[in-house]
């Protein structure tokens, strides 16, 4: 996860985009159980790490626009910000095209217990609780926070 090589100008560390699988994990150890292993890793109505016959992750595990798909689909979204809670995933298009960049988990609530004070933590380049979710209002993403 370092670089050593320098090749990420500058940057000291990476995660290999792998920002929905982090969230899955996340997602996973706080309780979420995994779905749908019948239904095999291409399909839209499964979400799992491990299937017990492919061994290998559902789409919907570690693809930002898969996950979205999944979530939106099965649990959908929270009507206002304000309603965020710890261990809330959000996925976030950058640039508004409709189709998802990226995918963070709120890891803490500041004394408030507003979007404000929601801290994120996401990974890729690892970040943690260095921006909240009103940072990401304020930098002109589309958020989309489940209500899991």
């Amino acid at each position: 996860m370092w670089d050593s090589d320098g090749s990420l100008g500058g940057k000291t560390r990476r995660g290999w985009n792998n920002c929905t699988n982090f969230v899955s994990q996340c997602l996973y150890a706080g309780g979420v159980s995994q779905i749908g292993h019948e239904s095999g890793p291409y399909s839209s109505t499964s979400w799992y790490y491990e299937d017990f016959f492919l061994s290998k992750p559902s789409y919907t595990w570690g693809g930002a626009q898969n996950f979205y798909n999944f979530w939106f689909w099965r649990v959908g979204v929270k009507s206002y910000a304000s309603s965020v809670e710890a261990g809330d995933p959000i996925s976030i298009d950058f640039d508004g095209d409709g189709s998802i960049d990226h995918t963070v988990i709120v890891t803490r609530l500041g004394t408030t217990g507003n979007y404000a004070t929601a801290y994120i933590t996401q990974h890729t380049y690892d970040k943690f609780e260095e921006k909240s979710v009103k940072n990401l209002y304020d930098s002109g993403y589309t958020i989309y926070i489940y209500d899991i």
